[in-house]
């Protein structure tokens, strides 16, 4: 579940990012906006070196801990990721609101070149 709901955020957030949005999140908000590679990479590996610390230190005599734990992340992450979405959502709509518009200068910005 946790692997699941911690995929399903950093993939919304690599769209986010690819879309240009930001994070607040200072461990990675130093990384390029438009390249989420760098920011998706640290948060994955942040995530799984916390998971394997936490089975490295208390997964053998504090199993049920670290079962609430996990689920406990799975639902901070699919926190992010629905908030995520609705970011991703918003954002889009602004890239057709522009691409609408008389000037296909306007669509070129907003989209990014594209």
């Amino acid at each position: 579940m946790w692997a699941v709901a911690g995929s399903v955020d950093l993939g919304l957030t690599a769209a986010n990012r690819t879309l240009g949005g930001s994070e607040n999140n200072p461990l990675y908000r130093w990384t390029n906006r438009y390249q989420p590679a760098p920011a998706i990479t640290i948060m994955g590996a942040s995530s799984t070196a916390a998971v394997w610390a936490l089975h490295r230190w208390a997964g053998k005599k504090h199993p049920r801990l670290i079962a609430i734990g996990l689920y406990v992340a799975a639902g901070i992450h699919t926190a992010y990721a629905i908030e995520g979405g609705i970011h991703l959502q918003h954002r889009l709509e602004q890239r057709r609101r522009a691409c609408r518009a008389p000037i296909p200068y306007a669509c070129r910005l907003a989209t990014g070149g594209f």
